[in-house]
Formats: C-alpha cells, structure tokens, sequence
C-alpha cells in the first residue's frame, strides 16, 4: 500500500490510498510503429538545452491542437510527445502511398 499526500487549496491536505488493485488497472500501452503514416521532419528544442533546436524526423501517430505524438526514427522508432507550439519549420517528408490506396 502506498500513501499519496494531495494538497487542496492553501491549508487542507488531503491523504489518499494508492491499492495493488488500482495498480492493476492502468495498463502499460506499448506503441509498434505504424507503417501507414506520414514521415514528417522539424526542427524542436533538446531537452536538456532548449535554447538548441534540434532536427527531428517523426512518423506521426496523431495531432491535436496541442500535441504531435509519434515514432521518432533518427531515436530507433522511440515513442514522443512534442508540443505544438514549439514545433517550428514542419515539412512533410513521406507518405505511404499505401494508405492512400482503397482496401480491396
């Protein structure tokens, strides 16, 4: 059993309990790359110096308004999440001509 202290507010704490069974609800989700979507490149900052763009190329999984999530290929297909709004200079550099087919 583990013991989680959650802050309310300014001067209330709240105690919650974490339980094996709870535990065992929340599946790991294990991402396989996804051979049917674009291959897109841009430039992000690093981590550890953000002030560094670096050149990524992605095979996007999805987009939203926020994030761009996919398979970073030059990191050994390693699943990322990357903020929208400091992606900068996106191009299109690939995509599947098969996911462009109609299925048969």
């Amino acid at each position: 059993m583990i013991t989680v202290f959650v802050f309310k507010g300014k001067h209330q704490l709240s105690v919650q309990t974490v339980t094996a069974e709870k535990r065992k609800r929340v599946k790991s989700k294990k991402v396989h790359p996804v051979e049917k979507n674009p291959l897109v490149k841009f430039f992000y900052p690093k981590s550890d110096s953000p002030w560094i763009d670096e050149h990524r190329v992605v095979r996007l999984i999805s987009a939203n308004g926020k994030y761009l999530v996919g398979l970073e290929v030059s990191d050994k297909n390693r699943f990322k999440k990357f903020l929208a709004s400091k992606v900068r200079n996106m191009t299109l550099a690939e995509f599947n001509p098969a996911a462009l087919a109609a299925p048969k």
